[in-house]
């Protein structure tokens, strides 16, 4: 098990103006659901719809050549955080997802692998900058993105 993560003290998710629309769509949509949760749930465990933890897709993800959603099941005790706000932190300024670097580890450091080497022309795997060089740009007009 993972040690929880802190949450990102200002965002990183800057999303151009073609992208402010959709990601305004869908946050709309994880707050329906999270209200949908809390009134389904008997009130004593109401509360555990505030545990409700928001994804989709980070921010230039709609101008890569591919677009690439990865789909998992990921518990870093980030309840009630925006997923995609808190590991873009660790992908582009503090260079670890929990008390693992970037580099090393092996849920992270593969998804950015997998998607640079998909938006890149499928470069071959050697040839594949490491995970904290490809953080420097993720979600970013220069780097690469995708949704999760």
């Amino acid at each position: 098990m993972n040690p929880p993560i802190d949450p990102a003290p200002t965002s990183l998710l800057v999303f151009p103006e073609s992208e402010s629309a959709r990601r305004q769509a869908l946050l709309d949509l994880f707050a329906e659901w999270e209200a949908a949760l809390g009134a389904s749930l008997p009130p004593h465990q109401a509360h555990f719809a505030d545990t409700f933890v928001r994804d989709g897709f980070y921010p230039h993800y709609f101008s890569q050549p591919l677009k690439i959603l990865f789909i998992g099941r990921e518990s870093l005790g980030i309840a009630g955080c925006d997923y995609l706000d808190v590991l873009l932190s660790s992908y582009r300024e503090n260079k670890y997802v929990g008390k693992q670097h970037l580099n090393i580890h092996r849920f992270h450091s593969r998804l950015l692998y997998v998607a640079y080497g998909l938006l890149n022309d499928h470069v071959r795997w050697e040839d594949i900058p490491p995970a904290d060089e490809i953080g420097d740009t993720f979600a970013t007009p220069e780097g690469i993105s995708f949704a999760f």
